[in-house]
């Protein structure tokens, strides 16, 4: 805490963390750990990275916009090693991150644990691609409620589980601050039913989230899952949708079914099922195939744009918030690649 990384390449020089002996293998090294000083919903504020890798939270006293730096046009390969089943390192973990750090333009690729983890935290991210994990593509926890924008992840055949893990707390569901993150204009890409991966968002252990103008697509499980009952009592109270846990502007399709079957909806006092939740009207979100290429899955030279002609080109609502860029496009990629030159596929 209180140190600062500044990895800044350029999208014909990226700066890439990789191991000296690129075999293309999973778990070759640890992965980059950055600890910050803002908030956590951990006892006393603070608690100990896994593998050892120090304290991290900001006490009593955190520092929402504490800095530790800057990673831009960064690339982390072959990372995430795998200590104990219950001790694993991340591509990068965003532990206690303040919103002062500057992320953006960052691939996480081929990583034997989750490509991004935040464990609290306030930090904001920005042109993200995460590509081959073996387990969670995005993976939250522990009061992250920073914000997001152009995101992707895509799933390879071999290996692979939730495009995004959402949490509050495993410990206290409604454990404070909460987990509740503001994020638009994803692309979570899986490999259909021929996948290794699982469901394409999970939502659960009492998280919060906002979503919107984002794209589901052939996930090997379901588009959608809400598990935990405080998930869905943040979800839905005193008869209504609160807007707590919401998804808006936005497209499942193509997975194994688009919202989980055996979803708790006994778990409010009146029930909903995930499709009811999805369904609202003013949410404006739709079962239908965004017009993404074939090439969208492929693993060695991938294409996240969407067809000339697809729906997802037009008709975003962005946040009214100074972070998010102001496009017009659903997915987090529109007629220009982002994420051309300076990344990388299998």
């Amino acid at each position: 805490r209180g140190a600062k990384i500044e990895a800044e390449g350029a999208a014909d020089a990226p700066i890439v963390f990789t191991p000296d002996n690129d075999t293309g293998v999973r778990g070759q090294w640890g992965g980059l750990i950055i600890n910050g000083k803002s908030h956590l919903n951990k006892s006393g504020g603070v608690a100990q990275g896994e593998g050892n890798t120090g304290e991290y939270g900001g006490g009593e006293s955190p520092d929402l916009e504490d800095n530790s730096g800057t990673l831009k046009y960064v690339r982390v390969e072959y990372a995430g090693r795998l200590l104990t089943t219950e001790d694993e390192l991340n591509g990068i973990a965003l532990q206690a991150v303040g919103s002062g750090t500057t992320i953006d333009y960052v691939q996480v690729h081929m990583n034997k644990d989750d490509g991004i983890e935040w464990f609290g935290g306030t930090v904001n991210v920005k042109h993200i691609l995460v590509t081959g994990i073996a387990d969670d593509s995005f993976d939250w926890t522990a009061g992250w409620t920073g914000k997001g924008q152009f995101m992707i992840a895509q799933q390879y055949a071999d290996d692979g589980d939730r495009m995004i893990e959402a949490d509050n707390s495993g410990s206290n569901n409604d454990a404070l601050p909460r987990s509740n993150p503001t994020l638009s204009n994803l692309t979570l890409v899986g490999q259909g039913a021929d996948g290794a991966g699982d469901t394409g968002i999970l939502l659960r252990e009492g998280t919060g989230v906002s979503i919107s103008n984002s794209i589901v697509y052939n996930a090997s499980g379901a588009c959608l899952d809400i598990d935990q009952a405080a998930t869905y009592a943040n979800a839905y109270a005193d008869g209504a949708f609160t807007g707590n846990l919401a998804i808006a502007n936005s497209y499942v399709f193509g997975c194994s079914e688009s919202f989980k079957s055996d979803e708790d909806s006994t778990a409010v006092d009146v029930a909903f099922t995930i499709s009811d939740w999805y369904g609202q009207a003013e949410w404006a979100n739709t079962e239908a195939d965004p017009g993404l290429s074939l090439e969208a899955a492929n693993e060695a030279t991938p294409d996240f744009a969407p067809a000339a002609d697809a729906a997802v080109l037009s008709g975003a609502v962005v946040p009214a918030d100074d972070f998010f860029e102001d496009v017009d496009f659903v997915g987090a990629v529109g007629a220009d690649d982002w994420t051309a030159n300076w990344t990388r596929g299998r």
